[in-house]
């Protein structure tokens, strides 16, 4: 016998259930790197994949070439470097092309760039 499909309000609630686990998780994480005193010197990046349709657009998927889906939302902590607080934009999210300057900037590394041959 399969099992009967689950409703789309069902599949929110459970898509919501899982997000405060995480958010669980990465609380006691941060409270972990607190206590060892190495939360100063650790870049934590919080995001997710490509947005997912929560009723957009009278969507529930997603594999459609809206603005949700294009970017990721993101939350960083870094004290050395992010003030306690500190928001980009209300509402802005990052486009993939964002992540390889801000991680290598946060580690010092200069990118090379090879000439073209």
């Amino acid at each position: 016998m399969s099992p009967s499909p689950l409703s789309s309000s069902s599949l929110l609630l459970l898509l919501l259930l899982l997000l405060q686990a995480m958010d669980d998780a990465i609380g006691a994480l941060l409270a972990e790197l607190d206590a060892m005193g190495t939360a100063t010197d650790t870049v934590v990046v919080y995001t997710s994949d490509q947005g997912y349709f929560l009723g957009e657009h009278n969507g529930f998927d997603k594999r459609f070439m809206w603005d949700e889906s294009l970017r990721v939302p993101a939350v960083v902590r870094y004290p050395r470097e992010v003030a306690p607080g500190t928001l980009v934009g209300s509402g802005t999210l990052l486009s993939n092309v964002d992540w390889a300057p801000t991680l290598l900037d946060f580690a010092q590394v200069m990118p090379r760039y090879d000439p073209a041959p």
